[in-house]
């Protein structure tokens, strides 16, 4: 390959007619590269690459040709003859040293830099330059928020001020003119030579029209949201706990980890209100710092109606209302359970008639001493005032143990009352079924065993304050007795 003197630089392809009305379509002989030379960029021409020359002249032994190929211009002095065409028809091309070939030049360049600004900016207009932000953009007069790192973005138009870059941009959600002093803060450059200028009459129609769809789409949103909100579907869990603000007659101190729906939400005087609800409870709450998220994931409130909107303060009333309702029903279904559980228990009591009797536990210490837990259950109707067990222990084989202390095999405990009666109804359920019952741990009696294996009651005797006396005995007892 042979090196060749590069005159002019790199543009984007035209395809106009030479002005001065002479031109011939020909193709390279053999592949060559252009100098770089004091140019920025180089070309390759490869045999078979069709180019238009329109300026061509031999002087000595150097070969001088203006030609275009695609995207370049550019005038060539040549040290050998790179083309397929006939000589003789070039030589009666214009002078390639002439100034006429040089301001053609200088047309095709100018036309080559409209075109390609052209098609550029139908291309921005048309969203066409789509880009992903990989930079730090600031907002400028008029502009949303800016987009974030990593934000896909269609870009419109650029200037350069002093160390500062413009970009006009716009995606689904913002818009705007936006600046920053990186030159290309996109993960895929844009040729930022050939876009049209931020100030261009057109990108200013067109970021116009997109501020219009983004904030049509913003109204449709933040309605969205409203509607969303008041509908209960705003779902968050507390992470830290929050205290009834006044408002809501049901609401209570809600704790960390409770699943709640947000309805409304304010800031005031450093603090955070907001209208919560869940299937227990309704109101509006209040965080004493305005910087504390109180949440355990941030929550996006924009568009979510003050606290003392009127709508939300009709929807806390509605779901009160709601609520107390639900709360009512479920009350009187606990209601006829309890009931019916209290009913139950009167049946077996009133069965059960004098008393339920449940050995507890019995347990010897290192010594031998035996102690006794005994539960009374008084199913009769009448106070019972004393009640006095009797028993005795057997060992593995069922021999009646003797007590170490004293003799004898007749272990003896008295309990004191007093022991209420039974509940007789419904009524007087709640009243009496805590005062029917007593426990007593009978220990330090005497009776000492080291063989005692189990334990029998034989007798109770139960005496009533009104001096009746019932004895429990045989069969009966046995009915009557439960042991752990």
């Amino acid at each position: 390959m042979m090196k060749v003197l590069l005159s002019i630089v790199l543009f984007v392809l035209t395809g106009t007619v030479g002005a001065l009305g002479q031109s011939i379509k020909t193709t390279i002989a053999k592949d060559f590269n252009v100098n770089q030379g004091y140019f920025t960029t180089a070309y390759s021409f490869k045999a078979g690459d069709t180019v238009e020359v329109f300026g061509f002249k031999k002087k000595g032994k150097e070969y001088h040709a203006a030609l275009q190929k695609d995207d370049y211009v550019l005038r060539l002095k040549m040290a050998d003859y790179f083309f397929t065409a006939d000589i003789k028809e070039m030589k009666k091309m214009p002078d390639a040293l002439s100034p006429q070939v040089q301001d053609e030049i200088k047309r095709r360049q100018a036309n080559i830099i409209i075109a390609k600004k052209q098609a550029v900016k139908e291309r921005a207009l048309q969203g066409k330059v789509k880009r992903k932000i990989s930079g730090n953009l600031y907002c400028t007069e008029g502009a949303t928020n800016p987009p974030d790192k990593g934000d896909s973005v269609y870009v419109l138009g650029y200037k350069k001020d002093g160390s500062m870059h413009y970009y006009a941009l716009y995606n689904i959600n913002k818009v705007g003119v936006f600046k920053t002093y990186e030159k290309s803060p996109f993960t895929l450059d844009v040729i930022t030579d050939y876009m049209p200028s931020t100030d261009d009459a057109d990108v200013k129609a067109e970021l116009l029209s997109q501020k219009q769809q983004v904030d049509e789409r913003r109204e449709a949103r933040l309605k969205q949201r409203r509607e969303d909100a008041l509908n209960g579907c705003i779902a968050a869990v507390v992470g830290s706990m929050g205290f009834p603000a006044g408002t809501g007659n049901l609401a209570q101190a809600i704790e960390r980890g409770e699943a709640v729906s947000i309805l409304g939400y304010k800031e005031e005087d450093a603090s955070r209100l907001y209208a919560l609800c869940n299937e227990k409870l309704v109101g509006v709450y209040k965080w004493n710092y305005s910087h504390i998220n109180p949440f355990t994931q941030e929550i996006d409130m924009e568009g979510i109606p003050m606290v003392d909107d009127p709508a939300v303060v009709a929807e806390i009333e509605r779901r009160e209302i709601e609520t107390a309702a639900k709360k009512a029903v479920q009350d009187s279904l606990e209601l006829i359970e309890l009931k019916k559980s209290a009913l139950e228990i009167i049946d077996t009591y009133k069965k059960a008639d004098p008393a339920i009797i449940t050995v507890e536990r019995w347990n010897a210490n290192s010594a031998g001493g035996i102690t006794v837990d005994i539960s009374v259950r008084n199913t009769s109707t009448q106070i019972i005032k004393y009640i006095t067990f009797n028993g005795y222990f057997t060992n593995p084989v069922g021999d009646r143990c003797h007590n170490e202390i004293g003799g004898g095999t007749v272990w003896t405990g008295k309990g004191v009352g007093p022991i209420g009666p039974r509940p007789t109804s419904f009524d007087d359920f709640a009243e009496r079924i805590g005062d029917c019952k007593a426990s007593y741990s009978f220990d330090g009696l005497g009776f000492y065993s080291r063989t005692a294996e189990y334990f029998h009651l034989s007798s109770v005797t139960i005496q009533y304050m009104s001096g009746k006396t019932v004895s429990l005995s045989g069969d009966r007892l046995k009915k009557l007795v439960i042991y752990k």
